[in-house]
């Protein structure tokens, strides 16, 4: 079972969500390794329960420690070997060698092995601690070092492992919560707009587009409404012109029926949804820019992706209304993300993608929104990805000086120097546009 496939079996059963496989996945690209270890090592997933998973799963299981392993057995792999790969081999009938594994789904250490011993491997299911006990007594002396790294970051996923588990029931609630938000509220001034220009029978694309480009909550609802009914399509729709021709103009009407509106809260929530408001406006904008005029990136949907790239912090704030605008107001970004993850178990970043996928909005769109702090870690579309990134790093260099655009100029083939000149050019339109909001 490859790690993709052994993720998707482990969410059927529920022993894992969606947001702690992606996490694992992220872990796993950047640093390698197996899921369900890093699913372990994270502390999402009890060594007993990845056992007992795995034994659902159909594969046989061998405790070593009572296995009378012959010396010629014990020589037949690389100590080092045996320790990198919890593994032991534990016997040998002819041309087959049996060994314990604590992941016996690892196809590339079976293969290695079966390249180094010249036999046909057959692999058992065993328990992390009955390898450790095995080790300890076939392999006395190079256990103590080989092993004892092992032995450590065991301690130590042990010693996290209450805070680790809170932080996981923390976010396990708040992807909970998210799930139930069907909607978000829009802003009265869209409300107003769309019902005076359909009085005067003054609606039409271009207006529509226009109203919808500075409330993400009412783009948001127009996509995933266009994107249902053309279901059937090869290529989804991220375009907010395409969409409101998709649906007409009726159906965009009928679609904005059922958001709430926004409604005036206490001052400091109201301060930090006008300030969330006017940073995704003015991140949208600037990412339209580069991708015009510096990028050369024709790709469509920019400047919806970017519209909802900070769709997370709204939901947050509204399922805490007391503590976010604190956290919200948080820099540099990475500090806030730090207590996000504290206080609810995710960051903005994993809870607008929820909601995203909740309101079944296009992949382009859930991916931006994911890995808006680490394009290079986007699976597709990273051209949209980059190029909102680097917005958003230009839209927030004023409120934190930190300024991190080294994977978006990667992947767009942009150097520092051009990131000085875009930010001397759009810089200050981007302020404008957030204030004037």
């Amino acid at each position: 079972m490859r790690g993709t496939r052994v993720g998707a079996l482990l969410l059927e059963e529920n022993l894992i969500d969606s947001i702690q496989l992606q996490r694992a996945l992220e872990h796993q690209q950047h640093r390698g390794g197996r899921t369900v270890s890093i699913l372990v090592e994270l502390g999402m997933l009890e060594q007993d329960q990845m056992y007992k998973f795995l034994a659902r799963r159909g594969l046989p299981a061998i405790n070593p420690v009572h296995c009378n392993v012959q010396p010629h057995v014990v020589g037949l792999l690389p100590r080092s070997f045996v320790f990198q790969h919890e593994l032991i081999p534990v016997d040998r009938l002819g041309r087959l060698l049996t060994v314990a594994m604590v992941y016996p789904f690892d196809v590339d250490a079976i293969a290695q092995a079966e390249q180094s011993t010249g036999l046909r491997v057959k692999p058992m299911l065993c328990r992390a601690k009955e390898f450790h006990e095995a080790a300890r007594r076939l392999y006395p002396g190079d256990y103590e070092t080989c092993g004892a790294r092992h032995t450590s970051e065991s301690t130590a996923w042990v010693s996290a492992k209450h805070v680790r588990r809170t932080n996981e029931q923390q976010a396990r609630h708040t992807v909970a919560r998210i799930r139930e938000m069907h909607s978000l509220p829009m802003t009265k001034h869209t409300q107003r707009r769309f019902t005076m220009l359909d009085a005067a029978r003054g609606l039409n694309v271009e207006r529509a587009a226009n109203i919808l480009s500075r409330d993400p909550i009412a783009l948001a609802r127009v996509l995933s409404e266009a994107n249902a009914r053309e279901w059937t399509r090869r290529r989804p729709i991220l375009d907010r012109h395409e969409a409101i021709r998709s649906l007409g103009m009726r159906g965009v009407l009928h679609a904005l029926e059922s958001l709430t509106v926004w409604e005036e809260q206490l001052g400091h929530v109201d301060a930090a949804f006008t300030q969330w408001r006017s940073t995704a406006v003015a991140v949208a904008e600037t990412a339209a820019s580069i991708a015009k005029n510096y990028a050369n990136v024709a790709t469509p949907g920019i400047y919806e992706a970017a519209l909802l790239h900070n769709l997370g912090s709204l939901a947050l704030l509204l399922l805490d209304t007391a503590n976010y605008p604190g956290v919200f107001a948080l820099r540099p970004i990475e500090r806030r993300h730090e207590h996000e993850a504290k206080l609810y178990g995710v960051t903005e970043c994993e809870a607008g993608a929820e909601l995203a996928r909740v309101w079944n909005l296009p992949e382009p769109i859930v991916v931006t929104i994911q890995h808006l702090m680490n394009p290079e870690s986007a699976p597709s579309s990273h051209d949209t990805v980059a190029v909102t990134s680097l917005a958003h790093h230009i839209v927030q260099m004023e409120r934190s000086l930190e300024l991190d655009c080294t994977e978006a100029l990667r992947i767009l083939g942009l150097t520092q120097t051009t990131l000085r000149t875009t930010i001397l050019r759009l810089h200050a339109s981007s302020h404008a546009s957030a204030v004037e909001i």
